[in-house]
């Protein structure tokens, strides 16, 4: 039940940012706020995988993705292994700050592989801070569910 709650999720986060959010310039990236999200709150149980079929969801609605997210993501995922111990994974500082980082690294990857466009530095933080801001929100609309539903298990802090 719990992957089929991620998957949903997920879902609904690529086709809100491919969709609604695709012509935003100053907006979060939303699966990819659920994907640090769940990287660092969850448990250790498939933690990369769940952050690889973000990725994938994410290359699927894209219509210029090809693999790029999920390669990306996956390369996220396994830089953020063995620093996994370090972070307070129930708090939405360690959600935030992962999230936020993760926002800088993306683009940053994204323009050194396809060209910067009219990407500038302040889009970039904007991003930034935002996506932060929508993994805390996840964190703290999701932790409140029943165990049965969360779409991630509890790895406690």
């Amino acid at each position: 039940m719990r992957w089929i709650c991620f998957l949903i999720l997920a879902g609904i986060a690529c086709l809100l940012q491919h969709s609604v959010l695709g012509n935003v310039r100053f907006g979060p990236d939303l699966p990819l706020a659920l994907a640090m999200w769940a990287m660092v709150d969850g448990d250790e149980d498939g933690f990369i995988q769940r952050v690889w079929l973000v990725g994938v969801m994410c290359d699927l609605m894209d219509p210029a993705g090809g693999c790029f997210h999920s390669v990306v993501y996956l390369l996220l995922a396994a830089a953020y292994l063995p620093m996994r111990s370090i972070f307070f994974r129930t708090r939405g500082m360690g959600w935030g700050a992962v999230a936020f980082v993760a926002a800088l690294i993306v683009p940053g990857i994204d323009g050194l592989v396809s060209g910067w466009g009219d990407l500038s530095v302040a889009v970039v933080l904007i991003g930034a801070a935002l996506t932060s801001a929508v993994a805390i929100a996840f964190g703290w609309v999701f932790n409140g569910l029943p165990a049965s539903l969360s779409p991630v298990g509890k790895a406690g802090a």
